[in-house]
């Protein structure tokens, strides 16, 4: 499991040449824990899974890049807090699906 801040993507990559396709499996939204997305303990610990938003994404598929402010509109804290997404995967033998699934955020400033 990884961090990926606010203003960062979250990028997946297997190799397309060995037949491995991106598997997600898990993929949490909130504000978990402080760490290196954000300082001190003030209001930690609300957390929305958003696995299926990831997996409609990146699953089936070599490569997928997510902005983690795409899942903003999702976010289960207070709204004055920021929050960061804790998203892992597994690359594993399949075929890449075809399906265009968008989830970039209309407000791409840093």
């Amino acid at each position: 499991m990884r961090d990926y801040c606010l203003n960062e993507w979250f990028n997946a990559t297997c190799d397309r040449l060995s037949g491995h396709v991106i598997l997600m499996t898990s993929a949490r939204f909130g504000r978990m824990t402080s760490g290196r997305c954000i300082s001190g303990d003030f209001n930690v610990g609300c957390v929305r899974d958003v696995l299926r938003q990831l997996d409609g994404a990146c699953s089936g598929r070599t490569s997928c890049d997510v902005s983690v402010r795409s899942l903003v509109e999702l976010h289960p804290c207070q709204k004055d807090f920021v929050s960061y997404l804790e998203a892992s995967y597994n690359c594993v033998e399949g075929t890449v699906t075809t399906t265009t699934y968008c989830l970039h955020s209309n407000n791409e400033s840093a």
